[in-house]
């Protein structure tokens, strides 16, 4: 499924592209010291996971959420890893352009009345293609977008899409280390 995403992949290339060789280019930075952050911060994440999963299997072997937990593991493994090194295409895709359009309504206030509804439309776009995950994952995709318009303007959408790269390779790490607990 995962490789069906191509078009993605290339729609976020292309933006990519566009951007870097636009006057938004500062818009696609990666910010060291935040990089630095994140990885400290990703690094306690995983080993709460792992410490985490790793109990749920051990201990409650048996019980709803640590047999729902294995159903999601063997669901993960259809995603191989190197395709979780093209998730940039979703902030390049759902968050990049907004930023741009932000940018254009300082100076255009009458984009407002475009962005705001468009703003919702993705949120719900971006949400539901996350369905699969459940209902709390759901909103809280809904609300990365306008999350991540925040933090892309503040460190750059660079920072974020390696950030989201970094953070859905260590989810696929923490779970196949827990299954093997």
């Amino acid at each position: 499924m995962a490789l069906r995403m191509w078009p993605g992949w290339v729609l976020g290339l292309l933006i990519l592209l566009l951007t870097f060789f636009s006057k938004n280019r500062s818009l696609i930075r990666v910010e060291k010291k935040a990089m630095i952050q994140w990885c400290k911060t990703i690094g306690m994440i995983l080993g709460g996971r792992i410490l985490m999963l790793g109990i749920l299997q051990h201990f409650f072997r048996d019980s709803g959420p640590a047999i729902a937990f294995r159903h999601g593991a063997r669901e993960l493994d259809f995603i191989p890893w190197q395709a979780m090194l093209f998730v940039f295409w979703e902030d390049a895709v759902h968050v990049l352009p907004f930023i741009i359009l932000k940018k254009m309504a300082e100076t255009r206030k009458w984009l407002n009345f475009i962005l705001y509804p468009l703003l919702v439309l993705v949120m719900l776009d971006f949400a539901l293609g996350h369905s699969y995950e459940g209902t709390v994952a759901m909103i809280a995709m809904a609300l990365y977008i306008p999350i991540m318009m925040h933090v892309g303007k503040k460190y750059g959408v660079g920072t974020v899409m390696i950030g989201h790269t970094m953070y859905d390779l260590t989810t696929k790490l923490a779970i196949t280390i827990a299954m093997m607990i």
